[in-house]
Protein backbone atom coordinates (compact mmCIF):
# COMPACT_ATOMS: atom_id res chain seq x y z
CA UNK A 1 0.00 0.00 0.00
CA UNK A 2 2.57 1.98 0.84
CA UNK A 3 4.56 1.51 -2.39
CA UNK A 4 1.25 2.53 -4.29
CA UNK A 5 0.76 5.86 -2.57
CA UNK A 6 4.19 6.71 -3.50
CA UNK A 7 3.86 5.73 -6.93
CA UNK A 8 0.63 8.09 -7.14
CA UNK A 9 2.84 11.10 -5.33
CA UNK A 10 5.20 10.87 -7.66
CA UNK A 11 2.20 11.10 -10.73
CA UNK A 12 0.64 13.72 -9.06
CA UNK A 13 3.91 15.62 -8.44
CA UNK A 14 5.19 15.16 -12.05
CA UNK A 15 1.71 15.55 -13.70
CA UNK A 16 2.08 19.07 -11.33
CA UNK A 17 5.40 20.05 -12.58
CA UNK A 18 4.16 19.23 -16.36
CA UNK A 19 1.22 21.78 -16.44
CA UNK A 20 3.68 24.46 -14.45
CA UNK A 21 6.42 24.33 -17.08
CA UNK A 22 3.54 24.63 -19.71
CA UNK A 23 2.08 27.54 -17.95
CA UNK A 24 5.11 29.17 -17.98
CA UNK A 25 5.84 28.76 -21.23
CA UNK A 26 2.58 29.34 -22.79
CA UNK A 27 2.66 32.94 -21.41
CA UNK A 28 6.07 33.22 -22.53
CA UNK A 29 5.95 31.88 -26.23
CA UNK A 30 2.40 31.65 -26.62
CA UNK A 31 0.61 28.54 -27.29
CA UNK A 32 1.80 28.18 -31.02
CA UNK A 33 5.33 29.05 -30.10
CA UNK A 34 5.34 26.46 -27.27
CA UNK A 35 6.23 22.90 -28.34
CA UNK A 36 5.52 19.02 -26.42
CA UNK A 37 9.47 18.82 -26.41
CA UNK A 38 9.79 22.41 -25.08
CA UNK A 39 7.81 21.38 -21.52
CA UNK A 40 9.53 18.18 -22.07
CA UNK A 41 13.09 19.71 -21.69
CA UNK A 42 12.35 22.50 -18.70
CA UNK A 43 11.30 19.62 -16.36
CA UNK A 44 13.96 17.11 -17.90
CA UNK A 45 11.97 14.28 -18.60
CA UNK A 46 11.87 12.40 -21.47
CA UNK A 47 9.90 12.57 -24.97
CA UNK A 48 6.88 10.91 -25.72
CA UNK A 49 6.14 10.29 -21.40
CA UNK A 50 4.18 13.14 -21.49
CA UNK A 51 1.55 11.30 -23.06
CA UNK A 52 0.87 9.21 -20.83
CA UNK A 53 -0.35 12.17 -18.10
CA UNK A 54 -1.73 14.33 -20.96
CA UNK A 55 -2.93 11.72 -23.81
CA UNK A 56 -4.27 14.65 -26.24
CA UNK A 57 -0.73 16.19 -25.69
CA UNK A 58 -0.40 19.85 -26.32
CA UNK A 59 -3.82 20.85 -26.38
CA UNK A 60 -5.32 18.95 -23.43
CA UNK A 61 -2.55 20.65 -21.29
CA UNK A 62 -3.29 23.88 -22.09
CA UNK A 63 -7.41 23.11 -21.57
CA UNK A 64 -6.13 21.74 -18.12
CA UNK A 65 -4.06 24.71 -17.06
CA UNK A 66 -7.22 26.96 -18.14
CA UNK A 67 -10.08 24.75 -16.37
CA UNK A 68 -8.10 24.25 -13.03
CA UNK A 69 -7.27 28.09 -13.04
CA UNK A 70 -11.05 29.10 -13.32
CA UNK A 71 -12.01 25.90 -10.62
CA UNK A 72 -9.52 28.01 -8.36
CA UNK A 73 -10.27 31.12 -8.86
CA UNK A 74 -14.31 30.50 -8.36
CA UNK A 75 -13.65 28.75 -5.31
CA UNK A 76 -11.98 31.71 -3.83
CA UNK A 77 -14.30 34.13 -5.34
CA UNK A 78 -17.42 32.59 -3.22
CA UNK A 79 -15.69 32.38 -0.36
CA UNK A 80 -15.20 36.13 -0.12
CA UNK A 81 -18.45 37.41 0.29
CA UNK A 82 -19.94 36.80 4.09
CA UNK A 83 -16.49 37.34 5.45
CA UNK A 84 -16.50 40.68 4.40
CA UNK A 85 -20.38 41.59 4.96
CA UNK A 86 -19.98 42.61 8.25
CA UNK A 87 -16.36 44.51 8.61
CA UNK A 88 -16.01 47.81 8.73
CA UNK A 89 -16.69 49.78 5.06
CA UNK A 90 -13.14 51.07 5.06
CA UNK A 91 -11.42 47.58 5.51
CA UNK A 92 -13.97 45.92 3.02
CA UNK A 93 -12.37 48.51 0.29
CA UNK A 94 -9.24 47.62 1.06
CA UNK A 95 -9.65 43.66 1.17
CA UNK A 96 -11.60 43.88 -2.25
CA UNK A 97 -8.50 46.06 -3.89
CA UNK A 98 -6.17 43.39 -1.79
CA UNK A 99 -7.79 40.00 -3.08
CA UNK A 100 -8.14 41.13 -6.70
CA UNK A 101 -4.48 42.29 -6.99
CA UNK A 102 -3.26 38.90 -5.18
CA UNK A 103 -6.38 37.13 -7.65
CA UNK A 104 -4.37 39.21 -10.79
CA UNK A 105 -1.35 38.37 -9.38
CA UNK A 106 -1.47 34.18 -9.02
CA UNK A 107 -2.83 34.10 -12.58
CA UNK A 108 -0.67 36.38 -13.98
CA UNK A 109 0.55 33.59 -16.21
CA UNK A 110 -2.62 32.71 -17.31
CA UNK A 111 -4.00 35.97 -18.18
CA UNK A 112 -0.97 36.71 -20.39
CA UNK A 113 -1.77 33.49 -21.80
CA UNK A 114 -5.40 34.50 -22.59
CA UNK A 115 -4.51 37.58 -23.84
CA UNK A 116 -2.04 35.91 -26.65
CA UNK A 117 -3.81 33.28 -27.58
CA UNK A 118 -7.89 34.87 -27.31
CA UNK A 119 -8.39 34.73 -31.00
CA UNK A 120 -7.72 31.09 -30.92
CA UNK A 121 -9.52 30.12 -28.13
CA UNK A 122 -13.19 28.61 -28.55
CA UNK A 123 -14.08 28.99 -24.88
CA UNK A 124 -17.09 27.70 -25.23
CA UNK A 125 -15.47 23.82 -25.09
CA UNK A 126 -13.00 24.85 -22.27
CA UNK A 127 -15.40 23.74 -18.83
CA UNK A 128 -16.26 26.28 -16.55
CA UNK A 129 -15.83 29.57 -18.18
CA UNK A 130 -19.74 30.10 -18.05
CA UNK A 131 -19.62 29.52 -14.68
CA UNK A 132 -16.38 31.77 -14.12
CA UNK A 133 -18.17 34.85 -16.17
CA UNK A 134 -21.71 33.96 -14.20
CA UNK A 135 -19.61 34.31 -10.90
CA UNK A 136 -17.67 37.61 -11.51
CA UNK A 137 -21.12 38.93 -12.71
CA UNK A 138 -22.75 37.63 -9.13
CA UNK A 139 -19.46 39.26 -7.32
CA UNK A 140 -20.16 42.68 -8.81
CA UNK A 141 -23.55 42.30 -8.40
CA UNK A 142 -23.00 41.29 -4.53
CA UNK A 143 -20.95 44.73 -4.14
CA UNK A 144 -23.87 47.04 -5.67
CA UNK A 145 -26.00 45.51 -3.40
CA UNK A 146 -23.54 45.40 -0.37
CA UNK A 147 -23.18 49.56 -1.09
CA UNK A 148 -27.10 50.10 -0.96
CA UNK A 149 -26.86 47.98 2.41
CA UNK A 150 -24.42 50.47 4.22
CA UNK A 151 -26.35 53.52 2.80
CA UNK A 152 -29.05 51.97 4.48
CA UNK A 153 -27.09 52.17 7.51
CA UNK A 154 -26.01 55.77 7.05
CA UNK A 155 -22.85 54.97 6.38
CA UNK A 156 -22.13 56.57 2.87
CA UNK A 157 -24.87 58.47 0.87
CA UNK A 158 -27.18 57.86 -1.67
CA UNK A 159 -25.30 57.62 -5.17
CA UNK A 160 -25.14 55.11 -8.38
CA UNK A 161 -23.97 52.17 -7.01
CA UNK A 162 -23.49 50.40 -10.11
CA UNK A 163 -20.88 53.49 -11.02
CA UNK A 164 -19.03 52.37 -7.97
CA UNK A 165 -18.62 49.40 -8.37
CA UNK A 166 -17.86 49.41 -11.37
CA UNK A 167 -15.09 51.97 -10.44
CA UNK A 168 -13.35 49.34 -8.14
CA UNK A 169 -13.62 46.77 -10.30
CA UNK A 170 -11.37 49.19 -13.04
CA UNK A 171 -9.02 49.73 -10.26
CA UNK A 172 -8.17 46.82 -10.14
CA UNK A 173 -8.29 46.19 -14.16
CA UNK A 174 -6.09 49.14 -14.18
CA UNK A 175 -3.35 47.58 -11.72
CA UNK A 176 -3.56 44.02 -13.90
CA UNK A 177 -3.12 45.88 -17.51
CA UNK A 178 0.59 47.49 -16.03
CA UNK A 179 1.59 43.81 -14.84
CA UNK A 180 0.46 42.32 -17.50
CA UNK A 181 2.50 44.58 -20.57
CA UNK A 182 5.54 45.25 -17.32
CA UNK A 183 5.08 49.39 -17.50
CA UNK A 184 4.89 50.95 -13.83
CA UNK A 185 1.41 52.61 -14.54
CA UNK A 186 -0.73 50.62 -11.75
CA UNK A 187 -2.82 52.63 -10.22
CA UNK A 188 -1.99 50.28 -7.03
CA UNK A 189 2.05 49.95 -6.60
CA UNK A 190 2.27 49.79 -3.20
CA UNK A 191 0.16 49.63 0.40
CA UNK A 192 0.58 53.20 0.67
CA UNK A 193 -1.13 53.96 -2.46
CA UNK A 194 -4.04 51.28 -1.81
CA UNK A 195 -4.43 53.18 1.81
CA UNK A 196 -4.74 56.92 -0.24
CA UNK A 197 -6.93 54.78 -2.84
CA UNK A 198 -9.26 53.94 0.15
CA UNK A 199 -9.28 56.89 1.67
CA UNK A 200 -10.22 58.98 -1.37
CA UNK A 201 -13.06 56.72 -2.07
CA UNK A 202 -14.78 56.74 1.43
CA UNK A 203 -14.33 60.77 1.13
CA UNK A 204 -16.43 60.61 -2.20
CA UNK A 205 -19.09 57.84 -0.84
CA UNK A 206 -19.33 60.11 2.86
CA UNK A 207 -22.24 61.90 3.13
CA UNK A 208 -21.94 65.91 2.91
Amino acid sequence: MLQHNTRQEIAAETRRKLLAAAKSLFAKNGYKGTTVRSINRKINMGDGLIYHYFPGGKKEIFTVIVRENIEQSIDKMNSYNEKMEHLPLEEVLKKILILAENGFAENLELLKILIKEGSAIDFSKIQNIQRLLKTIKNRREWLVSFLKRRYEKGEIKKMDFDIAADQLMAISINNLFGDIINLEIAILPNSQKKERIVEHILNTWKKP
